[in-house]
């Protein structure tokens, strides 16, 4: 389970109070929780909880760095060369939309004010988009380009698009239809010789 730089002590309490104020979140967000209710719900007391953690803030980051985890696993399916490439591309960024619907939509503002001023985030999803790219203009699925500054292009569509559909509380299936006609049509703006494969 990854920890915050700060957290004193990683233990199986530290886990407990981690997955505890998890469930919190998606149970209602992460307005209301604080350090009084993860104490009443876990029947632990001040200096259990302040041996491991300096506030609430801080378990936060660690719950919104496990979620940012699993948004990321989405990313690392390796392309099939059986399967149709530009759908490939297509269902890398819904499967990261539906994700980000599952795990931010009561944690959202938290984590998107976090992933602001989260460098590291960006550049390992820029990182991540590269190889597709790379493969994609590599066997002429796509026009010749800068594959890193189309994958930062890439970043900030499907961000901004994260962002507003889930603060404006946009139904997942009208962001799914509206995300996918968008960034097929971006896709198919690249593209360079159409995979015919379905």
């Amino acid at each position: 389970m990854p920890y915050s730089g700060g957290v004193k002590l990683q233990d199986e309490i530290s886990n407990k109070i981690i997955d505890t104020v998890t469930k919190m979140v998606y149970d209602g967000g992460a307005a209301n929780i604080n350090v009084q209710t993860v104490l009443k719900k876990l029947k632990i007391t001040n200096r259990v909880f302040y041996n491991r953690f300096k506030n609430i803030d801080e378990v936060l980051l660690c719950v919104s760095q496990n979620l940012v985890h699993k948004m990321r696993q989405c990313m690392l399916r390796p392309y099939n060369e059986k399967e149709n490439y530009h759908k490939y591309l297509v269902s890398l960024a819904t499967d990261v939309l539906v994700k980000t619907y599952e795990i931010k939509k009561d944690f959202s503002d938290y984590m998107f004010n976090n992933d602001i001023i989260n460098e590291s985030n960006k550049i390992w999803w820029i990182d991540h988009m590269l190889p597709p790219l790379d493969y994609g203009v590599k066997n002429g699925f796509l026009k010749p380009m800068d594959t890193r500054e189309m994958a930062y292009a890439i970043w900030c569509f499907c961000r901004g698009f994260n962002v507003d559909a889930i603060k404006s509380r946009l139904e997942l299936k009208k962001a799914l239809k509206t995300f996918t006609m968008a960034f097929t049509f971006l896709i198919d703006g690249m593209t360079l010789n159409k995979d015919k494969r379905k």
